[in-house]
């Protein structure tokens, strides 16, 4: 398992350079970050679409993430064409809040 680098200024302006479409500062950190894996020795790329998360109060029974999270595995391959440029991506939609099964 291959993890990206800590964010750099680096790692931030090649996000910034990749993204296609405007969105919040994490989302074109992201794009950085698969940029660096990228250039690493790498069979598949894990890119999850994060739909929720485990509620931490008793009193919210749902919550969602973001909609940028949720679709940041599209937007990255649609700005850098993945599977193009012929790499195998793992894009699992994650629920986390339906529990560790």
């Amino acid at each position: 398992m291959v993890l990206s680098q800590p964010t750099s200024k680096k790692i931030i302006h090649e996000g910034l350079e990749n993204v296609s479409a405007e969105a919040c500062f994490p989302i074109k950190i992201s794009h950085g970050h698969v940029m660096e894996l990228l250039k690493s020795d790498i069979d598949y790329l894990f890119l999850p679409s994060i739909i929720n998360l485990k509620s931490t109060s008793p009193n919210i029974e749902q919550n969602h993430t973001c909609p940028y999270v949720q679709a940041v595995p599209y937007m990255i391959d649609s700005a850098i064409n993945l599977k193009k440029n012929g790499m195998k991506v793992l894009y699992p939609a994650l629920h986390f809040q339906r529990g560790d099964e």
